[in-house]
């Protein structure tokens, strides 16, 4: 009898820490295996460390960046693999990022990053293992066998990758991430199903977060428009925000979301729907992330400053952002007058990051219907697509 409530007490403690709090949870469970990990690898000149550490680092989409830069370090001195660490034990450096902790309810940003982690490491080839450590101490372990990238992490840990990134940006094309032919054939025999006169697609990218609700999207100017792409033999698809799939708009509008709920839970298929469209439409967001380094993927983003945003304020520079004003002009109604416009002064602009082609587009102008069609109206008009009128 003791046993048996001991065992349920065991199995409740167990439980319950892996549903509220994976990524510490695992981190317990990985920091017992490190000295495995080297034995079953065999460490070798051609692989390395990839630190990713949570105290000084986004819990979110920006992770993305990081695995690029990793990629880009991979060429630079010829090394075939890497070991991918997260350091899970965070928030000492909280200021940062206290206000999109305080936007989740105590375990969901950890299992949320966990998921996001996993599924976008899973795109690219290069990491051969993951390993989830609670504290960097126990990186000591790993150090006598291995280079690290960041490669003076071992001296200080805030570094920069992003300038990294944009620094190869300037010289060569991002990694493209890639997908099994198994996953290629079953996203697209799913998208044939749903699709079958093959018209073309437009995804249509939610924002509805409770962290910077400021750069949340129109959800009834996007349904409003997903509604006039159908008119004009377009197949919109929306892709709902991840952490809100519980509204009722979702399910009022399956005909429009039943897809992209799925490539809401599932990021490799997030990423082929993106690969396949016509043009993707978004606001500025985490997800942007999955188009925003691949040149042949189309895009508009709206809505790239937003008014009192955290993240990307209007007072954010060309500079700062990393992008070039392509395009600048005041907008006026059909009395003469300037179009109100609070978002940028009266005045349309079209940016693009250095590394954009001509079909990537970032718009300033913020995402109520008049906008979205003027701007996709203009993409349409110059990339042999139909507009909206």
């Amino acid at each position: 009898m003791k046993f048996n409530k001991l065992r349920n007490k065991l199995f409740y403690i167990l439980f319950n820490n892996l549903l509220l709090n994976p990524l510490k949870f695992l981190s317990h469970i990985n920091n017992l295996i490190p000295y495995k990990i080297i034995k079953s690898h065999r460490p070798n000149k051609s692989e390395f460390l990839a630190i990713y550490d949570l105290e000084f680092n986004s819990p979110s989409w920006n992770f993305l960046d990081f695995l690029l830069a990793c990629h880009f370090y991979a060429n630079k001195f010829s090394y075939k693999s890497a070991i991918l660490v997260i350091i899970s034990d965070n928030r000492r450096d909280e200021d940062k990022w206290k206000v999109l902790h305080k936007s989740y309810k105590p375990g969901e940003l950890e299992s949320r990053s966990t998921n996001l982690f996993m599924q976008l490491v899973d795109l690219y080839p290069l990491f051969s293992n993951r390993i989830i450590i609670k504290d960097r101490k126990y990186l000591n372990k790993l150090y006598p066998f291995y280079n690290t990238y960041p490669a003076d992490y071992k001296i200080s840990q805030k570094y920069s990758f992003y300038d990294d990134l944009l620094d190869n940006l300037k010289k060569f094309p991002a990694p493209n991430a890639s997908l099994s032919k198994f996953q290629s054939d079953n996203f697209n025999l799913r998208l044939r199903n749903n699709n079958p006169k093959k018209l073309l697609i437009v995804t249509i990218t939610i924002r509805e977060s409770q962290f910077d609700q400021v750069r949340n999207s129109k959800i009834e100017d996007w349904l409003e428009f997903s509604n006039q792409l159908i008119k004009h033999s377009y197949f919109p698809i929306l892709i709902p925000d991840t952490d809100s799939l519980q509204s009722k708009w979702i399910y009022d509008n399956i005909s429009l979301t039943s897809l992209g709920i799925q490539a809401s839970l599932n990021i490799p298929f997030r990423y082929y729907l993106y690969k396949s469209a016509a043009l993707n439409l978004l606001v500025g967001n985490g997800p942007i992330k999955l188009v925003l380094f691949e040149q042949d993927i189309p895009y508009i983003i709206y809505k790239v400053v937003a008014p009192g945003s955290y993240t990307t304020p209007t007072t954010l520079t060309d500079k700062e952002a990393g992008w070039t004003t392509t395009y600048s002009k005041k907008l006026v109604e059909n009395n003469g007058s300037n179009l109100q416009n609070p978002y940028h002064s009266r005045i349309i602009e079209k940016k693009k990051y250095f590394w954009s082609s001509d079909k990537q587009v970032l718009s300033t102008l913020e995402d109520n219907l008049d906008n979205i069609k003027l701007v996709f109206n203009e993409y349409a008009r110059n990339n042999n697509l139909t507009p909206i009128e």
